[in-house]
């Protein structure tokens, strides 16, 4: 993987909301797609079809919980899933899997607007913070 030349003088993340589809390798619409770590795209493309604002708001504040954890690269030591590019959560929290406008209505309907991740994924949160601003030394 090519990595931007100056992520060795300013080490940053990129995160992008776009209104186009994306699309997948297999040609699959996706809500999201991420390089952990790096950089992660989430498309409001299926969540303007939804009626209601409140809906479209709900699901637009779990999608960028979802995929600024998926650029910073949480949650960390979960082996990916078959078939994933990425490690998710298993619990109750913006970092499960979320493949489908369905799931996405129906995790973000669970989640807790105040507190999106769960223990595990903020403590990941808080050590990839930590460690990129005051690292080992």
């Amino acid at each position: 993987m090519q990595v931007e030349p100056w992520q060795s003088s300013t080490p940053h993340l990129d995160v992008a909301l776009v209104s186009q589809d994306l699309v997948d390798s297999g040609g699959e619409s996706v809500l999201n797609v991420a390089l952990p770590g790096l950089a992660a795209v989430a498309s409001l493309h299926h969540l303007r079809r939804l009626d209601s604002q409140e809906a479209q708001d709900l699901g637009l504040r779990h999608l960028v919980a979802h995929v600024f954890g998926r650029a910073v690269g949480i949650p960390r030591g979960l082996p990916p899933r078959a078939g994933d590019e990425g490690q998710y959560c298993t619990n109750r929290c913006a970092m499960r899997p979320c493949t489908q406008l369905e799931e996405l209505l129906e995790y973000s309907a669970e989640d807790d607007p105040s507190r999106p991740y769960c223990q595990a994924c903020e403590r990941d949160l808080a050590a990839v913070f930590v460690g990129s601003f005051f690292g080992l030394n």
